[in-house]
């Protein structure tokens, strides 16, 4: 099966959550992609060239028919703003 996780561009717990995730599936024998750059993100909401996407960011819109899992954790909020002072 070929699974398409996409993941926020910035460096945090929903992207190394995406990464771990697509090695485990990777170790049961399915193919991943790991989408995590803007052009791809946003070439996601058009094409998806996977039997399952699961995605950390959820997609307002999309031109295309396969299931989708959706997985939040954690308040956005208060990441963006620990996010906006480590900088």
């Amino acid at each position: 099966m070929k699974i398409k996780i996409i993941t926020p561009i910035n460096k945090g717990g929903p992207y190394y959550w995406g990464i771990t995730l697509a090695k485990y599936l990777e170790e049961e024998g399915h193919t991943v992609e790991v989408v995590n750059d803007l052009k791809g993100i946003i070439k996601s909401h058009f094409f998806a060239n996977a039997d399952i996407v699961h995605t950390t960011l959820p997609l307002s819109f999309r031109f295309w028919r396969k299931p989708l899992i959706l997985t939040i954790h954690g308040n956005y909020k208060i990441e963006k703003l620990v996010y906006m002072i480590l900088q």
